[in-house]
């Protein structure tokens, strides 16, 4: 899952990201209103809050997806997703206002009784470090902390030419091979879809998002113009998907999922040059941003995400730490114990893939 907000200035690894039009005042998707009522559609909970001094404003959502309804209240978690918004961050004020945020932050968490309170920023400065640690936080081992930023202000033929010689290859085999891309146009889409989702987080080890989640943003947002499903199927059988959200100028493909046994067919290549098109074409995009990848090839990985995420052209930066703040260490406890105690079958993962699985094909 993922946004940009682009703090005033120049990247940790030297890139001035200017030319791409993003601003830190600029609220993005998943620290928006339109995503926040979707959340509480679905039943879940979310805490919204803003901060102003010395002129600096800033506003954070937070949210605590469900796991299995046996333990969502008990071990409930608070989540953050690439946020808090702020502006301007330009030094001592936006730390002032950072730091009153994540106060309020921490005190609302506490009073729901959280588990844990988890934050994913992408502030290229040491302020929201100092901040964080100053209010308890730790900073997590997350490998994805790095994006490609596409500018979509290039033509076509130039952002084609950009694309490494074998991501070129791979469309071109995919169109070859029969593989077609189309847009969720029915229920029956949506649930094929989900099916393949469900299949690349198991196997990929990760919680599913609910179906219910898919359906609403579908339903609600698609209307809008704010999000898009597409679907690559192979000799009529759905193989892959793509779920792209489009706020203020930023194209991200939140959810990209696929069937392990067709890679060979390479819809993911398609699907990704597809969306790129679409975002600049039909949604009039500025920067098509892929997100959650490591700074380099992984050579122990089964999956290279660096080789995939970066073979579309674009600039790598650094913009993604991932903070977590212990709320409950009784609780905590109770969570380790769990994990090592619990069967496999019984994990949250395993039980939460089963219900949302089912619920899908109701």
């Amino acid at each position: 899952m993922g946004y940009l907000i682009e703090c005033e200035g120049i990247y940790s690894d030297g890139i001035d990201t200017g030319y791409l039009g993003l601003s830190s005042n600029e609220e993005n998707f998943f620290q928006s209103q339109e995503f926040r009522h979707v959340l509480e559609t679905i039943g879940w909970k979310t805490v919204y809050l803003e901060s102003k001094k010395g002129g600096c404003n800033a506003s954070v959502l937070a949210y605590a997806p469900p796991t299995v309804p046996v333990l969502n209240h008990v071990l409930e978690s608070y989540r953050v997703f690439y946020g808090p918004c702020i502006s301007p961050f330009n030094g001592e004020s936006s730390r002032e206002t950072l730091d009153c945020l994540v106060e309020k932050l921490c005190a609302a968490a506490k009073k729901q009784s959280a588990l844990l309170l988890e934050i994913r920023t992408p502030f290229p400065s040491s302020c929201g470090a100092e901040v964080f640690t100053k209010n308890g936080f730790m900073k997590t081992d997350h490998k994805g902390q790095y994006s490609v930023l596409i500018d979509l202000k290039k033509d076509l033929e130039s952002l084609w030419k950009d694309m490494k010689h074998f991501a070129r290859r791979n469309v071109k085999k995919a169109v070859e091979k029969g593989v077609e891309i189309k847009e969720v146009e029915t229920l029956h889409d949506l649930r094929a879809v989900y099916r393949i989702y469900l299949d690349t987080t198991a196997r990929r080890g990760f919680d599913p998002l609910p179906f219910q989640l898919f359906d609403v943003l579908w339903k609600q947002l698609e209307p809008k113009g704010l999000v898009k499903f597409f679907v690559a199927y192979w000799k009529k059988r759905p193989i892959a998907a793509i779920l792209n959200t489009f706020y203020r100028g930023q194209s991200i493909p939140y959810v990209a999922c696929s069937l392990n046994s067709c890679w060979n067919l390479h819809p993911n290549h398609l699907l990704m040059w597809h969306s790129i098109k679409w975002s600049k074409e039909f949604v009039g995009s500025s920067v098509f941003n892929l997100y959650h990848l490591p700074p380099k090839r992984d050579q122990t990985q089964s999956i290279d995400f660096y080789t995939f995420k970066t073979c579309f052209g674009g600039s790598l930066i650094e913009e993604t730490a991932s903070y977590q703040k212990v709320i409950s260490p009784a609780k905590f406890k109770v969570l380790q114990l769990l994990n090592e105690k619990m069967p496999k079958w019984c994990h949250p993962h395993s039980l939460s893939g089963y219900l949302n699985k089912t619920k899908s094909q109701l």
